[in-house]
C-alpha cells in the first residue's frame, strides 16, 4: 500500500483516499516547472499560494514579504538598504587602503576581496526586488 508523504514536511498519510479527504494536493507549480509530489494541507497553507490562473505555487520571497507584519518588512527593509548603501564603499575602502600601504597585497587587499565575494552573493538576493 502506497502512504503518500508531504513534499515539505515529511508527513506521511496513511492513504491516497485519505490524503485526498484531508485536503492533500498531488502536485504544485516551482516556477514553471510541476512538482508531482503530495502536499499535506497544512504546509499548502505554509508554503504555496494560488496563481492568477488559480494553480498553486510555491511561495516566492515577494508572497513570503506580502505575509509579514508592515513592522518586519520595514525592519528587513532597513536591514537590506543598510547593507546595500555600505558594502560597496568598505570593499573600496579596503582597496584604497592597500594602495596607501604600497599595494603589496596583505590582511587590506585581502578583508577587500572577501567584501567583494560578499558583494557577488549580496546581489544574488531577490528581496531587494520587493522592498
Amino acid at each position: 500500500m502506497c502512504k503518500p508523504e508531504c513534499y515539505f514536511c515529511g508527513t506521511k498519510s496513511d492513504s491516497v483516499e485519505t490524503a485526498i479527504e484531508s485536503c492533500w494536493l498531488p502536485s504544485f507549480y516551482d516556477g514553471e516547472n510541476e512538482v508531482a509530489e503530495p502536499v499535506c494541507k497544512a504546509c499548502t497553507a505554509d508554503h504555496l499560494h494560488r496563481d492568477n490562473d488559480g494553480e498553486f505555487v510555491r511561495n516566492t520571497i515577494g508572497t513570503e514579504l506580502v505575509r509579514l507584519s508592515p513592522d518586519a518588512r520595514e525592519h528587513i527593509r532597513q536591514a537590506y538598504y543598510a547593507i546595500a548603501d555600505n558594502l560597496k564603499p568598505l570593499a573600496d575602502s579596503l582597496e584604497m587602503a592597500d594602495l596607501e600601504r604600497g599595494g603589496k597585497g596583505g590582511p587590506l587587499i585581502n578583508e577587500h576581496l572577501l567584501v567583494c565575494e560578499m558583494l557577488a552573493a549580496f546581489e544574488k538576493l531577490t528581496v531587494g526586488r520587493f522592498l
